[in-house]
């Protein structure tokens, strides 16, 4: 007699998955995998919880996690991020707006957020404490404090396997509550070697509590034919970056690296940039300023920057900082892209450098030199290169090596 669908759910282990973060970034995606994974479907039934912002609630109606997800639970929770950003929206002088928003930011650092949040939290918790395991998404460490708080929560729940993610590399400065999470904690993950480095010498965490786990993305390539392939602007080389517009992403060091290109080449080099970010305004005049506005496009945040990765030459991210395991890397060597980034963070642990694409130094002294050159052979040599970035995803990077390692991990 064949199981029903309702008897083969009830023998699926439930997991909650918790995270709070004001923008879907990286960090975001790496639970969005994971609900999506078809391996790890076969093993669990996924819930989903997330601090509410409407920003937030948005973009999970927009990728549909309802379709992955058993439930789906927002929390309301106290933050001035809401409120800084409604003044500034509202209030264009500043002197005004900060005098508006004193009484909250009092509040805030006196402790009364952290109390009352604290209390929604045990609530929520007392009344959903029936999941075999709990996975906590936390951008870095200390990284967001009510992750820390829903840690905390579950101490009263011994039974509640817990794990907490940590996306970027932990901040210096132990913490008593430090001591207090590593025990409510059974497993800290890492996506890179060197974020869990981070996270044992700044914050004390004992070492057996921390594994690494590299990130996926699916497999891209089957929605793209790969014999029908053009070129986004037909006689030039197209150079595309798709990250947060932020400083530590490396934009201008990367304009300067096309003006650079330009003026030394008879082939001309086009460079698009996707997303978004506080520096959109100065990487806007920066581009006027050096004379480049008409091969630099900002395409803003586009939900279908797998197009223009798929129809790009050359991949590059010149991160200068605060950088782990880039998810955009990896969705760029499953297309079999040649890729030219920095040798930060977890990053030359997803690319061998000289062969699965190009890594240099994000030293100032001569840094936009330097990623210039790297791009011209990254381009001159992007067959070969494109070619063992695909190997190397399918063996490192792929969605059933991912998951064999979070069952191991969920089932420890």
């Amino acid at each position: 007699m064949q199981s029903t669908k309702e008897e083969i759910k009830a023998m699926k282990k439930k997991v909650l998955l918790y995270s709070d973060c004001n923008l879907f970034g990286g960090s975001e995606h790496v639970i969005y995998n994971i609900i999506r994974n078809p391996y790890l479907k076969e093993k669990f039934s996924f819930s989903f919880l997330y601090r509410y912002s409407k920003l937030y609630q948005d973009k999970v109606t927009e990728l549909n996690y309802s379709q992955y997800c058993d439930n789906l639970y927002s929390i309301h929770l106290l933050t001035n991020h809401t409120i800084h950003r409604y003044l500034k929206s509202k209030i264009t002088i500043r002197i005004i707006r900060r005098i508006l928003f004193l009484p909250f930011y009092i509040l805030e650092t006196v402790g009364f957020y952290k109390f009352i949040n604290r209390i929604i939290i045990d609530i929520f918790i007392k009344k959903h404490h029936d999941y075999a395991i709990v996975h906590i998404n936390n951008g870095g460490y200390p990284g967001a404090y009510s992750c820390l708080q829903f840690a905390l929560g579950l101490r009263k729940y011994p039974k509640i396997r817990t794990i907490m993610q940590v996306n970027n590399l932990a901040q210096s400065g132990y913490e008593k509550i430090d001591d207090r999470v590593c025990s409510s904690i059974d497993k800290f993950v890492t996506a890179s070697k060197n974020a869990r480095k981070a996270l044992l010498l700044k914050r004390k965490i004992k070492s057996s509590k921390v594994t690494t786990l590299s990130n996926y993305v699916e497999d891209v390539a089957i929605q793209y034919d790969k014999g029908g392939k053009e070129d986004l602007d037909d006689g030039t080389i197209t150079i595309l970056q798709v990250a947060l517009l932020q400083k530590r992403k490396g934009q201008k060091y990367l304009i300067d690296a096309l003006k650079i290109l330009n003026t030394n080449s008879s082939v001309k080099y086009h460079l698009l940039l996707i997303g978004n970010g506080e520096c959109y305004n100065e990487i806007k005049q920066y581009i006027k300023l050096q004379g480049v506005e008409a091969c630099v496009q900002l395409l803003g945040y586009r939900d279908d920057y797998l197009d223009y990765v798929n129809k790009a030459d050359v991949i590059a991210l010149p991160s200068i900082k605060d950088e782990d395991m880039p998810l955009i890397i990896l969705s760029s060597m499953a297309l079999s892209k040649p890729i030219v980034s920095t040798d930060i963070g977890g990053i030359p642990e997803e690319i061998i450098n000289g062969v699965s694409g190009i890594l240099i130094s994000p030293k100032e002294d001569g840094f936009s030199y330097r990623l210039a050159d790297a791009i011209k052979k990254a381009y001159k040599e992007r067959n070969v290169i494109g070619e063992n970035a695909r190997c190397r995803y399918e063996e490192c990077f792929s969605a059933q090596s991912y998951a064999k390692n979070i069952i191991r991990l969920y089932n420890e």
